[in-house]
């Protein structure tokens, strides 16, 4: 007869608490067939499974992955011939474990092997106990499974609080402390991502998260204040919605290249705004690879560069200006010396020139014949006027090399006034014009530099004689306001531009209508009228229109008040 040692399989699962025996053992697989948790054995070849990495292909552990519920006799990661329940818990429609409970059938059926000797119709028992125990075993499995499936849902809806309770220490007991391990390190972890996010949302830095094939994940607050584009309008979109006409079609290969190759890119790039605007960035494109080396994100930071590249422009133009400047007083530097040795070396024969020709035109033996005289007159003339040149390019090599100086003394500016019409009547009486001296000072007392004041005067009244035709007049103002000498200057000449007026207190500019004309000139004299204008703290300005003639007016602080 076929006996059954009930009490040998009933109760070693009753003591302990829905344990199935020495070879029971509980699985999580993930949707993709690899284990989410460790194995409690060696595979068949003796190396062991890495969680997360190792890839099952067990009828159960593929089953439940699928999504499947149900039992299966089959064989294990081992080889090994197992009794196993799987069954699918879903947290979301994309996201879902695969949990698998097994034993052993050598365990579960060989006190029923040992035991059946005898009767058949203890086999109708045992087939009822087998049932029993396939029952029990049903619903010790399916109980912790249901309870770890409601925890599971729970956490997949956001709830990192749930823990479990087994005091069991099979591989359900197991499981159970690994499920609250992993709930406990999930709660860290979001809330580290929440840090993370947080700290995102407020860099400074543009930061976008895309796919490998190029679909925007997330954009930080920073990238919608720049580009004007929402998280609702971007996320699910691509950064084709910010490309400008001003990369090829070369520079974006090379920049997908580059980053699906696992290699990080930099670079500069012109990307345009939702209200169409443009503006420059940089950006640092970096790969994230999978265990395989896979690029399955790319992290992009971009940083908008328009006022960097603004600053460097600035930078670039002034380091280019000072440059130019350091060249151009090189140059002054050296045109001032040229100037000066120049002016020394023509001035000492020069002098001998005019000392020997005045000589020779006083004529004691009276034995000079007319033309004679009239060539040493042009001689001394020419003489004089060669002087008087040498020393305006001494005076702007001094202003140009600041070793130009007043002699400041009071003076009559009366009575200088007064003797510098003697000075010039002979050019206005050689062209038949007629000057007009407005005097409208009392005996005046002023303090500045006589000689540099009359030679003012003297160069302003040459030029406005010069510059007219014959028979024209010219009119000459000056008045006290306050503690200023107010000079004005009218003449009836040819006028100049307005576009030569900017540059007629440059050295050697000389007006086109000047040229044109043939009058002789250097450019220099009203150089040097600024100079001393400027130097005695006045100012001096010119208004002039074409064919209508010009007016100076000059203003030179220095009167002194009268005595009591």
């Amino acid at each position: 007869m076929l006996r059954v040692e009930f009490e040998e399989i009933i109760t070693p699962i009753i003591l302990t608490n829905g344990a199935l025996g020495l070879t029971d053992e509980a699985l999580l697989i993930g949707n993709d067939n690899k284990i989410l948790s460790s194995l409690a054995h060696p595979l068949a070849d003796g190396s062991i499974a890495e969680p997360l990495k190792y890839e099952i292909g067990t009828e159960a552990a593929m089953s439940a992955a699928a999504g499947l519920n149900g039992t299966t006799s089959s064989t294990d990661y081992r080889g090994v011939k197992v009794l196993a329940a799987y069954r699918y818990i879903e947290f979301s429609p994309s996201l879902g474990w695969g949990l698998v409970v097994k034993q052993d059938e050598s365990e579960i059926f060989d006190h029923l092997r040992t035991s059946v000797t005898q009767a058949v119709w203890v086999g109708i028992v045992g087939s009822a106990l087998i049932l029993a125990i396939a029952f029990v075993s049903a619903s010790n499995l399916t109980r912790p499974i249901r309870a770890l499936e409601r925890a599971m849902v729970r956490v997949g809806k956001g709830d990192r609080s749930i823990s479990l309770f087994d005091t069991s220490g099979d591989e359900i007991g197991r499981l159970t402390a690994e499920f609250n391990t992993m709930t406990t390190s999930l709660s860290h972890q979001e809330q580290e991502l929440q840090i993370r996010g947080a700290a995102m949302d407020a860099a400074h830095e543009m930061i976008v998260i895309i796919d490998s094939s190029g679909i925007i994940e997330y954009i930080n607050n920073a990238f919608t204040e720049e580009t004007g584009y929402s998280s609702e309008e971007m996320i699910g979109n691509t950064m084709r919605v910010l490309k400008s006409e001003h990369q090829s079609h070369d520079f974006y290969l090379d920049l997908w290249g580059t980053v699906l190759g696992g290699r990080v890119w930099t670079g500069t790039l012109v990307n345009k705004r939702k209200d169409g605007t443009e503006y420059p960035e940089e950006m640092v494109a970096t790969p994230i690879t999978d265990d395989e080396g896979n690029v399955v994100r790319i992290i992009a930071i971009k940083r908008e560069i328009s006022q960097r590249i603004r600053m460097e422009s600035e930078r670039e133009i002034s380091r280019f200006l000072e440059s130019k400047n350091n060249e151009l007083e090189r140059l002054n530097e050296a045109r001032s010396e040229f100037l000066s040795s120049v002016s020394h070396e023509l001035r000492t024969p020069l002098t001998s020139i005019l000392a020997f020709s005045d000589i020779i035109r006083r004529n004691r033996d009276d034995n000079l014949k007319p033309l004679q005289i009239e060539q040493l007159e042009l001689i001394s003339k020419g003489g004089r006027r060669l002087d008087e040149m040498i020393e305006e390019l001494l005076d702007v090599s001094r202003s140009v090399s600041g070793k130009f100086t007043l002699n400041r003394i009071p003076f009559d500016v009366q009575e200088s006034i007064e003797e510098l019409s003697s000075i010039v009547m002979g050019i206005f009486d050689e062209r038949r014009q007629k000057l007009e001296i407005v005097n409208l000072l009392n005996p005046t007392l002023m303090n500045g530099d006589r000689g540099r004041i009359m030679q003012v005067f003297s160069n302003l009244l040459t030029n406005a004689s010069k510059y007219s035709p014959p028979g024209s007049s010219v009119e000459f103002v000056a008045r006290a306001e306050n503690d200023v000498l107010e000079m004005t200057i009218v003449d009836q000449g040819m006028g100049i531009s307005a576009e030569d007026q900017q540059k007629l207190f440059i050295p050697f500019f000389r007006a086109e209508n000047g040229q044109m004309d043939g009058v002789r000139g250097t450019g220099l004299g009203l150089v040097v009228v600024k100079t001393i204008v400027e130097l005695h703290g006045g100012r001096i300005e010119i208004d002039s229109e074409v064919g209508m003639g010009t007016t100076v007016r000059a203003w030179i602080p220095g009167i002194l008040p009268e005595a009591p």
